[in-house]
């Protein structure tokens, strides 16, 4: 991935890495469609000032953003592929490429990262860490670890990240 920040090349990095993921992608564009068209001229002009501020590609708000893809999508997958030991392979591949996202010079991709994976991991999926802590580099495990601090996560969990 190169150092520009692109939110809806996030997505289509993940596509790349995750094909199995583009069908749900594609229900999600179907029921998003028209979405951006619900926001007034304020709320517009709003976003584009922050574009402009935060020197950001011009944003098409009628497609999820990698946030929403993250946790509807990607993290929901990444449950279901640690179910099977079938899915090693698979799970690692899409593990690797999120370390590398978990590595980015970056912080808004880095966010990604803590914010839309680690987060509801840590928050909603606690009984699955035990299983996908160990796919997890050791820059994404700073992520989720970071979020401690944030919520309240219990000793077992604690010590799934080694702290």
């Amino acid at each position: 991935m190169n150092s520009s920040y692109d939110t809806q090349r996030l997505v289509q990095e993940l596509l790349r890495v995750a094909p199995e993921l583009q069908s749900e992608y594609n229900k999600m564009l179907k029921e998003a469609k028209g979405a951006g068209k619900s926001w007034t001229r304020e709320e517009l002009d709003v976003m584009e000032q922050l574009r402009e501020k935060h020197q950001l590609p011009k944003l098409d708000y009628t497609k999820p953003g990698p946030t929403l893809v993250f946790e509807q999508l990607l993290v929901p997958f990444l449950l279901d592929l640690i179910r099977d030991k079938q899915h090693v392979q698979q799970l690692t591949r899409i593990m690797n490429w999120v370390e590398q996202l978990a590595s980015s010079e970056i912080f808004a991709i880095r966010n990604h990262v803590a914010v839309s994976i680690c987060e509801p991991l840590i928050t909603n999926h606690q009984s699955s860490l035990e299983q996908i802590v160990p796919f997890m580099g050791v820059n994404t495990k700073k992520l989720c670890i970071m979020q401690f601090e944030i919520y309240r996560v219990n000793d077992n969990t604690k010590k799934l990240f080694g702290v």
